[in-house]
């Protein structure tokens, strides 16, 4: 069998002149020839953007597309709010979606204020301009969580908080969750045969059972959580009705569930109130409750702003939008601006379906508010070749979708010649045969082979491309999930591009860090064999393999720390007179270990030494130390922290050992002085998807290639971006959800009527889908699918003048439409027909 095919499409360019955008306002006749871009730093608004940021008296909802500019007509509006209407910049509230981006606006609205403060003729305006200028850093401009944040904070009382209360992290409320549930679980379960029953049945899932429908039902604004009523109409696949039994089996596990639900909710609140605090949720719950339940707060909220900005809408969920809603007022400009191509946030609780009944209430009047519905379609971030392609992607992937159109005057393009787009296409199969010669070596042995072929592929074409003169620090990779950035990474070090992983996860499953929690664990408790002998095959001691075996010879049946002191102290080897003649096993257990001791060399046994005297100290003082100063003194007592320094990529891996230090500090910080807790934390973090990133090394002007999720990317563009892994299906195909509660709204109902899919799960006996199950897992997989074809249009949309899309493929299967649904393909299954 030859090596298998690997391919490069060039897809048509766009057609001359197509998709033209409106000119500026000031290109209309009658207004002088438009500047080109490049020459001047400040260009007009287009008339699209001219009509969005001059509409100021009414409420304005935008839908901008991708690179339209909204940036750009957001601080306009609040500039021209400023300048023009003389509204003071602490009576505008503008809400963005990170914490990020505020910053990036406020700089931005800082930058033009004085601009127009520069060019100002008049001396009372540019002294107002100035000094809005310089109020900037203080302007409220922030994300909705921040916002409530000080709302809640300025009203303490009233909302029923400890004045000192503070906001939990993910992993801490992540733990007080974990620990309420249990909790809960082990109250029930011991007088509730029914909880025992289903924790028997659903075993080790019940868990996020219960915590994802506590999230979903919070994400709706229900502040105590409770499962809704469940009609059992039949059973999914089957045609005979359920038996009486199997209903009364039914409902016991769903009320089962329910009860369960109840008790972890209030054990959860508990654990937050003992520690003064407040997760995420409860901001924005916590929040609408006091705009909606005191008035007087509420009313003055509502009159202490003119203008309400809202970015990112798309990307909200149900309680932030009510919450927007309760800060407008009846004189509130609101200005909202949003997306439905690029939402894609579903997994934090943004929900699309709630944006586009919004923009049909805005947009139908029924709001009550006079609404201006515009939008913004003409792109000023790609080419038209690369803009033709993300409207295909658009096209086929999402929809509805609404195409963009060319928002510049065409210039040449930059760079080397070639085609604009690419397609790179590996076959899916017949990689890692070692007798076709299609086996791949590569240090990522997670990552199947195809995957690897396909990272070295993409790679490859990127080396050429910079031998051909683009720079490197101008491309990016985007992946939708870094379930295999290993191999990407690794493809684009043997190219020579210098790969720099943005925000990269896997940092608990690091080889230092696992390296560092090793030897901490030996502080603990030097009787963990696994972690001793991780640590002795660390640099921090550096035993070799033979070394190693020849301990766990000289330990017999005991643990290895006692092998080791049996090493090194031999003057308790022999047993007495008396002792040997009781026990005479033990005098040839004895004998046998001296030896295989003095099989070790000279040299292995003074680095046992070496490490032994240093743990002795440590284990000494570690009940005195502050976690953070135990962590970084076992690093600095073994020489661990300069010995990666030395080694590749060594000031990454000395950045991992110091945010190992943060995190003990925080982890006392909340959970007090508690090494083991701080130990078992890691290794819950190491065991389940291990998402913290890596710490930061690498500047924001790294000369090589970024890799990042399109996540990350959102908001940015490059000059070059290729996007893989576009031969992994729309729809992830995992484990079904065991309990869905789906809350589109019923026969055009205004108020969410949730529906429930449940798989109830039987010790002993197969599950039981209860009739809509089936319905609405596959509702969810087309939503998945259709979030998904959104990450690759957000992806293909960073371009501006060069894409690459690159993926497994099956030519059997992904060249013709097949007419499946959505959720049964892939990105280029779906969009190689269309090409």
């Amino acid at each position: 069998m030859g090596e298998p095919e690997q391919l490069r499409l060039e897809p048509a360019a766009a057609e001359p002149g197509a998709a033209a955008a409106e000119p500026p306002a000031s290109a209309k006749p009658g207004a002088g020839p438009p500047p080109v871009a490049g020459t001047d730093p400040i260009l007009p608004p287009t008339a699209q953007q001219a009509r969005a940021i001059g509409e100021r008296g009414r409420d304005v909802f935008l839908e901008a597309g991708a690179g339209t500019g909204k940036t750009r007509v957001l601080v306009d509006r609040y500039c021209e709010a400023v300048d023009a209407d003389g509204v003071e910049p602490e009576r505008i509230l503008a809400f963005t979606f990170t914490e990020k981006a505020a910053a990036e606006m406020r700089r931005r609205i800082r930058i033009e204020l004085a601009r127009r403060a520069a060019t100002a003729a008049e001396p009372t305006r540019r002294a107002r301009l100035q000094e809005a200028a310089r109020a900037g850093e203080s302007a409220a401009i922030t994300t909705i969580h921040g916002f409530c944040r000080r709302l809640l904070a300025a009203h303490p009382v009233a909302a029923g908080l400890d004045p000192r209360f503070r906001v939990l992290d993910a992993d801490e409320a992540g733990r007080i969750a974990r620990a309420a549930f249990d909790e809960a679980l082990a109250a029930l379960a011991a007088d509730d045969d029914a909880v025992a029953l289903t924790a028997a049945g659903y075993r080790g899932r019940l868990a996020a059972i219960v915590m994802t429908a506590h999230s979903d039902l919070r994400n709706r604004g229900i502040a105590a959580p409770r499962l809704p009523e469940l009609r059992i109409g039949g059973i999914d696949n089957r045609e005979e009705p359920p038996t009486a039994a199997e209903k009364a089996e039914i409902a016991r596990g769903y009320e089962a569930l329910g009860r369960l639900l109840i008790e972890f909710a209030g054990g959860y609140g508990r654990r937050k109130a003992e520690r003064s605090a407040v997760d995420f949720d409860d901001l924005q719950l916590l929040a609408l409750e006091l705009l909606r339940g005191n008035e007087a707060i509420a009313a003055a909220q509502r009159s202490r702003f003119d203008h309400l900005l809202v970015d990112e809408l798309q990307d909200t969920s149900p309680v932030q939008l009510e919450l927007v809603r309760a800060l407008a007022g009846p004189e509130t400009r609101t200005f909202t601006v949003g997306d439905a191509a690029q939402s894609i946030y579903g997994f934090r609780g943004a929900d699309l379906e709630s944006f586009l009944r919004e923009r049909e209430r805005l947009a139908s009047g029924s709001g009550g508010r006079d609404t201006a519905m515009l939008g913004l379609s003409g792109s000023f971030r790609s080419t038209p070749d690369v803009l033709a392609m993300v409207n295909l992607i658009g096209a086929t992937l999402l929809d509805g979708y609404r195409p963009l159109s060319v928002g510049k005057p065409a210039t040449a393009p930059s760079g080397p010649a070639g085609p604009a787009v690419e397609v790179l296409l590996t076959r899916s199969k017949g990689w890692g045969e070692e007798e076709a010669g299609t086996a791949i070596e590569t240090t990522a042995t997670d990552t199947p082979q195809n995957r690897v072929a396909e990272a070295r592929g993409l790679a490859r074409r990127l080396r050429e491309l910079a031998d051909e003169g683009i720079d490197p620090g101008s491309m990016v990779l985007l992946l939708r999930a870094f379930t295999h950035v290993d191999a990407y990474a690794e493809a684009l070090e043997l190219a020579g591009l210098d790969p720099y992983v943005v925000g990269g996860r896997g940092y608990w499953s690091s080889e230092q860090v696992a390296d560092a929690l090793n030897l901490i664990a030996c502080v603990a408790n030097p009787l963990d064999d696994e972690s001793l002998l991780g640590a002795l095959a660390s640099p921090a001691c550096g035993l070799t393999p033979d070394a190693l075996w020849i301990l766990r010879r000289v330990a017999g049946g005991r643990h290895i720390w006692q092998g080791i002191e049996a090493a090194l102290d031999r003057s308790g080897d022999e047993p007495g007179d008396d002792e040997g003649e009781r026990d005479p096993d033990l005098t040839a257990r004895r004998a046998e270990q001296r030896r295989w001791a003095a099989r070790l060399g000279d040299g292995d046994r003074e680095l046992l030494a070496g490490f032994r005297y240093p743990l002795a100290g440590l284990r000494a003082a570690a009940a005195l130390l502050p976690l953070d100063e135990l962590v970084e003194r076992t690093l600095e007592s073994f020489g661990y922290d300069l010995a990666t320094l030395q080694m590749d990529d060594g000031p990454r891996r000395a950045a991992n050992l110091m945010k190992l230090v943060r995190l003990a500090g925080e982890h006392e910080e909340h959970e007090g002085r508690d090494l083991r807790g701080f130990l078992e934390q890691a290794a819950a973090r190491t065991a389940t998807a291990d998402r913290e990133p890596e710490a930061a090394v690498a500047a924001e002007d790294h000369a090589g290639v970024r890799v990042m999720t399109v996540h990350a990317a959102k908001g940015l563009e490059f000059d070059c971006v290729a996007v893989a892994d576009l031969g992994r299906k729309l729809a992830g195909g995992g484990r079904r959800d065991e309990l869905r509660l789906a809350f589109a709204p019923a026969d055009g109902e205004p108020a969410p009527a949730p529906r429930i899919g449940l798989r109830l799960a039987r010790a002993g006996a197969g599950p039981l889908d209860v009739a809509g199950y089936g319905q609405l897992n596959d509702e969810a997989a087309d939503a998945e699918a259709e979030e998904s074809g959104r990450l690759v249009y957000v992806a293909a949309s960073r371009a501006r003048s060069r894409l690459l899309l690159s993926g497994l493929f099956d030519p059997d299967r992904d060249l013709a439409a097949s007419g499946k649904p959505r959720r049964q393909l892939t990105a280029l299954g779906a969009l190689l027909p269309a090409l």
